[in-house]
């Protein structure tokens, strides 16, 4: 396996369990380049497993490498990322500082970051010390920030360091100045990839996105709910887009076929309750789509299902067979009642035509 192959494999193999592996395949990462992301991806898998202190070894040997590469930043991001999902930080907040120092240190705004947020060696909470100076250095000209209890969405639209503020012009037109120590406690920097930050700068480029690639709008509602959602969390995260009612009703029509189609997700659950996962792992979706359909409550529910694929833009052909193959087996089982075999037959027949 090639070190690219290696390198995005790390989360699997974390995943799966594979420590010995994972210690080898970890060095070889380092030694071909040490990209953080596939890095990032490891720790958070550790993290879902619990059991993230067993990769400490290698992120304090991978963050060493990329401060002496000259990427301090890059190594700060690393035993940050660690330490906020569970990292001990007594193994890492002094390499931390020594990272963070070598990367920012001579910035006009280190040393006033620094006691906003608290970050120092021996700070009674690393973690919200890290946290709050990460947020600062993300607080700059033109960034979107969030405020969950009535403002909504802004934008930066001057940082005033000698004055320790920020100038902030809201969607309804409201423009107002914050302390950056209240910046910190009362919104959500967003990050660029971040969706709502299309709200603000690009509605025109959202709109296009909503219904030409509505999986994408679908992938980043996953990713902030752990990768599974139910419909009721997926409705109000689009929510904070601005896409309620009729918008939400028809591109979730698209996203939910979309969704069906793809290797990359998995449906389940009845209508109008439906859940989503994204899965670590592609799988062939005519298979996940016939062992949800045989998972079904009943006929009806799975009936319900299928003719959503037949309404409107075709699913890709095999993942269609599938489902009507799945049918007519579940039409004929046992527990079906004759009023919902009734409906599947004529359904069937009507396509047979």
């Amino acid at each position: 396996m090639d070190s690219s192959s290696l390198a995005m494999n790390l989360a699997q193999l974390v995943r799966e369990g594979h420590w010995d592996e994972l210690e080898t395949a970890w060095t070889e990462h380092v030694l071909a380049g040490a990209a953080l992301q596939p890095a990032l991806d490891a720790v958070s898998a550790a993290a879902s497993r619990k059991e993230i202190q067993r990769c400490l070894p290698m992120v304090r040997e991978h963050a060493e490498v990329l401060t002496s590469a000259d990427r301090p930043a890059e190594a700060a991001e690393l035993l940050g990322a660690t330490m906020l999902l569970g990292g001990s930080p007594g193994e890492l907040a002094k390499l931390l500082m020594q990272a963070a120092e070598k990367a920012w240190g001579s910035e006009p705004s280190w040393q006033a970051y620094r006691q906003i947020s608290g970050l120092q060696e021996g700070a009674p909470d690393m973690r919200a010390a890290w946290r709050r100076f990460r947020k600062l250095m993300a607080v700059d000209v033109g960034r979107v920030v969030y405020h969950g209890a009535g403002w909504g969405l802004g934008r930066i639209e001057k940082v005033d360091l000698a004055a320790l503020e920020a100038n902030v012009r809201f969607g309804s037109g409201r423009n107002d100045r914050f302390p950056l120590a209240s910046v910190v406690d009362i919104f959500d920097v967003l990050e660029p990839g971040d969706l709502r930050c299309l709200v603000v700068n690009d509605p025109k480029g959202l709109e296009r996105l909503l219904k030409e690639e509505p999986l994408e709008a679908l992938r980043w509602v996953l990713a902030r709910n752990d990768g599974r959602a139910s419909q009721a969390a997926i409705k109000l995260a689009m929510g904070t887009l601005g896409v309620d009612g009729s918008r939400f009703t028809n591109w979730w029509k698209r996203a939910q076929k979309a969704a069906e189609g793809s290797e990359w997700f998995e449906m389940s659950g009845p209508p109008g309750k439906a859940v989503v996962r994204i899965l670590a792992r592609a799988e062939d979706p005519a298979t996940g789509l016939r062992r949800q359909l045989m998972r079904s409550r009943d006929l009806s529910e799975a009936l319900t299902r299928v003719r959503a694929l037949f309404t409107g833009s075709s699913a890709a052909e095999d993942v269609r067979s599938a489902a009507l193959e799945s049918l007519e087996e579940l039409s004929v089982a046992t527990g079906a009642t004759l009023s919902q075999r009734l409906a599947t037959w004529l359904f069937l027949r009507q396509l047979a035509q």
